[in-house]
């Protein structure tokens, strides 16, 4: 395949996810083909069945290949069209991003499904009970073991494209909004919606509030492509995914901002067309956002922080059109190289030290980190707090990787140390019970039975 040449075990291991999803996929095809004669499914004529098929490849093969490095997200976009041509050659027009069949040539990707990505913005009730089913659907297929029947994945996606409940939602809320033709989703996507400059509104264009604040997010991200594309062209594929995490948050926290929703769904929803319009790239899927800030938990922590700060002071007295077009850009230059996953947390009384990321995780750690330990009412700075097993002392801290305090060391603020009380335990089993570490508990455990 492609990735021929990049590294043994990485190719292993999507090549079984790939193989998995195809064989997922032939019997699928199989199935809806086999049923042709019923005209149950016709995504020519049916957009909704159109939306759905493209959203369950895309999603299933985000969950199954993973998302560590580029060649996988690289992987995830070949399996999904891969498995979209399947059903092209049976007579089943889809959404495409591009020719699977043309493997080796990258550099000519288009951008994700413009069309996909307007009626989702178009349908948010629809596009979250959507997201809801398939999110499901996926779960299950990742529980499967090696040697499970897998008999009832044949009929998985005509029982989702079919499905009268999705079908009655989307109804509903076209019956609230005019109904859009998927021709006039395809002109929409085309259209270009950058006009005027920064610090100018023409009323007469844009007659209601909400029309004015969708007006200016647009300004907003049209006078930053420029400078973000020449940006992502020096970014190495290491780089890649975060680049795009950062993206994800960012277009998120605008679009929150200035459209005044805070629906986290319909935010995800729409900020992923902004991503692309912003970056030029297919934006990420949601499990790969999802796992990318699971697995960096500090950088997620300080990148979405740093970036709700940036946003809000969009909306400051001493913010400038001028600063518009370096936005974004200036805000990847602090986060992408940020070594704040490599941190080391401390006991501030007797020395004790662990790596921040496995703090909680190893089964021989002496730390534990509590991340539910309280917020400052004046600064709302999120206190963490530190139990070492060593000398049962509890250490205050803040993760401050850009050392916006001042007072951090190697990335951490330190407050005040103070001796382990019962209630405190309890506070910390509390936490560990709420994440599941039954390691952690039993450590505490013994920890209350010589307290007692």
């Amino acid at each position: 395949m492609f990735w021929k040449k990049k590294n043994s075990e990485q190719i292993k291991s999507i090549n079984a996810a790939i193989e998995f999803i195809y064989l997922i996929a032939s019997a699928q095809s199989v199935f809806i083909a086999l049923l042709k004669i019923t005209n149950g499914y016709d995504p020519k004529k049916n957009i909704l069945q159109k939306i759905l098929t493209y959203l369950y490849y895309d999603m299933l093969a985000g969950s199954l290949i993973g998302v560590e490095t580029q060649l996988h997200i690289d992987a995830i976009s070949l399996c999904r069209d891969t498995c979209l041509r399947r059903l092209e050659q049976s007579g089943y027009e889809q959404f495409r991003t591009y020719h699977a069949d043309r493997k080796g040539d990258f550099a000519q990707l288009e951008e994700s499904s413009k069309e996909f990505h307007v009626f989702l913005e178009q349908h948010p009730i629809f596009a979250r009970a959507a997201l809801k089913v398939v999110r499901e659907l996926v779960a299950d297929i990742g529980a499967i073991s090696p040697g499970d029947d897998i008999g009832h994945l044949h009929t998985q996606l005509y029982d989702l494209v079919t499905s009268e409940e999705l079908k009655n939602t989307l109804e509903i809320e076209q019956g609230i909004s005019s109904q859009k033709s998927e021709a006039s989703i395809k002109r929409e996507a085309k259209q270009s919606t950058v006009v005027g400059p920064w610090d100018k509104v023409d009323d007469s264009s844009v007659s209601d509030q909400k029309e004015k604040r969708s007006f200016l997010l647009e300004q907003t991200i049209g006078q930053q492509i420029k400078n973000v594309s020449a940006y992502a062209k020096k970014i190495n594929q290491t780089e890649n995914l975060r680049f795009q995490v950062i993206a994800h948050y960012y277009c998120s926290y605008l679009t929150a901002a200035f459209l005044q929703i805070n629906d986290p769904e319909l935010i995800q929803v729409k900020s992923r067309a902004y991503v692309s319009k912003l970056t030029g790239m297919s934006p990420i899927t949601f499990e790969t956002f999802e796992t990318y800030i699971n697995a960096n938990p500090v950088f997620a922590h300080t990148a979405s922080d740093f970036i709700a700060k940036r946003v809000n002071h969009i909306f400051a007295d001493s913010f400038t059109g001028n600063e518009i077009p370096n936005h974004f850009t200036e805000i990847v230059k602090e986060l992408l190289y940020l070594n704040s996953d490599n941190l080391s947390i401390s006991c501030q009384y007797c020395g004790n030290e662990w790596k921040f990321e496995d703090v909680n995780v190893r089964s021989e750690t002496t730390l534990y980190c509590m991340d539910d330990y309280l917020t400052n009412e004046e600064t709302g700075l999120q206190v963490n707090a530190c139990l070492c097993f060593r000398c049962r002392r509890v250490t205050e801290f803040a993760a401050d990787p850009l050392n916006e305090s001042g007072l951090a060391e190697n990335g951490i603020e330190y407050f005040r140390t103070k001796p382990l009380t019962l209630q405190l335990l309890f506070d910390f089993h509390q936490n560990a019970q709420k994440h599941g570490n039954e390691v952690a508990k039993a450590k505490m455990d013994k920890l209350v039975q010589n307290q007692a």
